[in-house]
């Protein structure tokens, strides 16, 4: 009698194998909403380097404006413990296709 028991306690219950199978869904759904980010942003980057090289064709194939942007001719970028740099000569600006693109001469 007592073999018999032994026998009838081997293998999975129905139980196990559910909470195994919800478990393994749940990794698969993440998976999927994790490829389904990655491809969404993909396509974004994809679009964005389309009109950036776009707008750097259109730049490069026109001339900048004849205009300067600054009077003395510098521009200046600084951290927030005041050392900085200066860039010197002329700066135009051309906006093509919601890009501004700066020039330095």
């Amino acid at each position: 009698m007592r073999g018999k028991k032994k026998r009838l306690n081997r293998g999975s219950s129905l139980v196990s194998v559910i909470v195994a199978f919800a478990i393994l869904m749940i990794a698969v759904s993440m998976f999927t909403t994790a490829m389904y980010t990655a491809a969404t942003l993909t396509n974004e980057a994809e679009q964005l380097r389309a009109r950036t090289d776009n707008a750097m064709e259109q730049y490069y194939l026109s001339s900048p404006e004849e205009t300067p942007l600054l009077a003395d001719g510098k521009i200046y970028f600084s951290d927030p413990m005041g050392n900085g740099f200066y860039v010197e000569g002329n700066v135009y600006r051309s906006k093509i296709d919601d890009f501004i693109i700066y020039h330095f001469k």
